[in-house]
């Protein structure tokens, strides 16, 4: 994975995720960083992310989809 694929993924997270993504995985929120910055390597983490990243997203167009219906 490249640097490029992990700053889109990273730029997709909600704010809290290096919080979120450290007390699960056990670890600092700097590893966190360090590994979504392509620094460290863990695809545990990565796999992770990017399930928030589309949790967020569903959240996001739920949102604008009900926005739409009103």
């Amino acid at each position: 994975m490249t640097k490029k694929h992990l700053n889109k993924l990273k730029k997709n997270l909600p704010k809290d995720y290096r919080n979120t993504l450290a007390a699960k995985f056990n670890c600092t929120p700097r590893y966190i960083n360090m590994v979504l910055s392509g620094d460290r390597e863990n695809p545990e983490i990565v796999k992770e992310a990017v399930q928030l990243a589309v949790q967020k997203k569903a959240e996001v167009e739920e949102i604008l989809t009900t926005i739409k219906s009103l």
